[in-house]
């Protein structure tokens, strides 16, 4: 195999950058006192912006599976983030709604979440900073579309 500096490859760099954003991310959100993962905080999103969703439907969103949406749903629930309820239309079937407190955690998260992008966001010339975003867009949209391999 040839010899690659694996340290600067644009995989790992991409990764690099990511595990260094969720480590600041997760130390700002424990300084004010929110301790969810980012995927829960994603599901706790959903299920605000959606009303009285079903588990299914949080899965699909995510693209989680059931049992990993099962424990997210378990854990929020004990930590009083959510609620569940039966639906007046088929008892089989559980609603899922936000809880107040779920809403404030919610509400306490969007405010780190802002100032957390905006001191990142200042570190680059506007400029740069919209060819940044254009080329990740980019990326992802790449990695949506097709296999690498």
């Amino acid at each position: 195999m040839n010899n690659i500096d694996i340290d600067n490859t644009l995989f790992q760099i991409i990764n690099d950058v990511s595990k260094d954003i969720k480590k600041n991310y997760y130390n700002e959100l424990e300084k004010n006192n929110i301790s969810l993962p980012i995927e829960q905080l994603n599901v706790l999103m959903y299920i605000n912006n959606n009303k009285n969703v079903k588990q299914q439907d949080i899965a699909d969103a995510t693209g989680k599976d059931k049992t990993t949406i099962t424990r997210f749903l378990e854990t929020m629930i004990k930590k009083k983030l959510i609620l569940k309820k039966s639906s007046k239309i088929d008892t089989r079937q559980k609603l899922i709604s936000i809880s107040k407190n779920g809403l404030e955690i919610l509400n306490k998260s969007l405010e780190v979440t802002f100032q957390f992008n905006k001191n990142l966001e200042k570190n680059f010339d506007k400029k740069d900073l919209v060819f940044l975003k254009k080329q990740l867009k980019s990326t992802s949209s790449l990695m949506d579309q097709e296999s690498l391999f």
